[in-house]
């Protein structure tokens, strides 16, 4: 315990005046005085440890970690991060979006051949499809190498469109 309540028994439990509050100046400026220790202790009066002192500050127990301690504790915390961060990316990849590379002109002048969308996955689950919405699915054909294939809706279920030149 620290304070008046801390003395030793024998002492006063009054602060000393050179363990008071800091004093003001002429100038108001705050001026503080150095702690002092008692005679034979190696503890200053307010009950701090002095600087320097190798004693664990937060009641921690045993010997600060060395070097190598330190250095395995902070890649440990840097592997947790990669590991969660994949994780977190390998789930959004699976469920929520991906990457689409638009591989012919079908789409020009929208979308340009080499030309990368995002795709969000969970969209026609929460809605239906609209007219004018650009959609991705499988190729059904498969006979051009390409598996997936992007489009825009021009009809929806029983309606019928005509190509006029």
């Amino acid at each position: 315990m620290t304070g008046p309540a801390a003395a030793r028994p024998g002492e006063s439990a009054e602060p000393k005046p050179s363990e008071s509050m800091p004093s003001k100046g002429a100038a108001g400026a705050v001026r503080t005085q150095p702690f002092e220790t008692r005679a034979g202790d190696a503890t200053p009066a307010d009950g701090a440890a002095p600087a320097g002192d190798a004693t664990p500050a937060d009641g921690a127990d045993g010997p600060p970690p060395t070097r190598g301690q330190r250095a395995l504790s902070v890649a440990m915390e840097w592997l947790v991060v990669v590991v969660c961060a994949l994780g977190l990316a390998l789930l959004l990849k699976a469920f929520l979006v991906e990457v689409f590379i638009i591989p012919s002109g079908s789409m020009e002048p929208t979308l340009m051949i080499d030309n990368r969308v995002v795709v969000y996955k969970l969209g026609y689950r929460l809605h239906d499809v609209n007219r004018g919405d650009v959609v991705v699915f499988d190729n059904p054909g498969h006979d051009s190498g390409v598996d997936d294939l992007i489009k825009r809706v021009v009809a929806l279920g029983g309606e019928t469109f005509e190509l006029r030149d």
